[in-house]
C-alpha cells in the first residue's frame, strides 16, 4: 500500500486535458499532448514535491506507479516502457 497518494489532476469529458490523457497512450502520441502532460507533471512536482516528501515522513519516493490502460491494449504499457528506458 502507498503511504502517500496525490492525484495531480482531473479531466472533464470533451476538454483538452481529457484528449491529452487519452492520446498519449496511442502508438504514436501527438507530441503536443506529451508536452502538455510532461509540463503539468514538472509544474506539479515543482510546486508540491516537497509537500509529498514531507507527507511521506521526509523520505524521497522509492517507487512510481504505472496505471494500466483499461482498453486491453496488447504489450507493455507505454509508461512501463518509458520507465524501463529511463532507468
Amino acid at each position: 500500500m502507498a503511504d502517500v497518494v496525490a492525484p495531480i489532476s482531473y479531466a472533464h469529458a470533451h476538454e483538452q486535458h481529457m484528449h491529452d490523457l487519452r492520446t498519449y497512450k496511442w502508438r504514436t502520441p501527438p507530441e503536443i499532448s506529451r508536452s502538455r502532460l510532461l509540463s503539468l507533471l514538472v509544474v506539479f512536482l515543482a510546486d508540491h514535491g516537497r509537500c509529498l516528501v514531507e507527507a511521506a515522513g521526509g523520505t524521497a519516493p522509492s517507487a512510481a506507479a504505472v496505471v494500466p490502460s483499461t482498453k486491453g491494449r496488447p504489450g507493455p504499457q507505454r509508461q512501463e516502457q518509458r520507465s524501463r528506458t529511463a532507468a
